[in-house]
């Protein structure tokens, strides 16, 4: 059986465009509207303990927007190698916070007040709020994510989810 790694990061926000000859084009993969959550192991270097809490593969469309911090964490252990081949020293994850991120400040702020993340224990509301913002559960990426043999590093998938813009 072969472990496939995935890591669900479609856009490098740095390099939204290129150039074609003398013509400016832009990935379509920078504008998606399908995110994966997952449960995601960190490192608190405020009070130095370990705590499992909802991450994003990309920052995502819509409300939700305005309820995601990207934080760059330490490595859970220095003999973790770095994540692939394109890592750039910096580990931004989109993570999903309890309040606003208005309410919360910077990362600094977060890590203080261990209640700004949102754990599994959130998960029932989060699926709540994605619900009635418009956020549908893409059961069948999803399913096919389970089933398939993919190993997302030590994050574990909880759904994939479309964005469905109100016309």
């Amino acid at each position: 059986m072969v472990k496939r790694t995935m890591n669900m990061v479609f856009c490098d926000s740095s390099k939204k465009t290129r150039y074609c000859g003398d013509m400016e084009v832009s990935s379509p993969f920078c504008q998606t509207s399908v995110f994966s959550i997952y449960l995601e192991p960190i490192l608190n270097p405020y009070w130095k303990t370990y705590h499992e809490i909802l991450t994003l593969s990309s920052v995502p469309p819509g409300p939700l927007n305005a309820m995601v911090l990207n934080i760059d964490f330490p490595r859970l252990s220095p003999f973790r190698p770095n994540s692939g081949p394109f890592f750039n020293g910096h580990a931004c994850v989109p993570c999903v916070m309890r309040y606003p991120v208005c309410a919360i400040g910077g990362s600094g702020a977060a890590f203080r007040d261990q209640s700004s993340f949102m754990t599994s224990q959130d998960i029932s509301a989060l699926f709540s709020y994605l619900t009635e913002q418009g956020y549908i559960v893409e059961q069948g990426l999803t399913t096919m994510l389970f089933q398939g043999d993919i190993n997302a590093d030590n994050r574990k998938l909880v759904a994939m989810i479309r964005y469905n813009e109100p016309t």
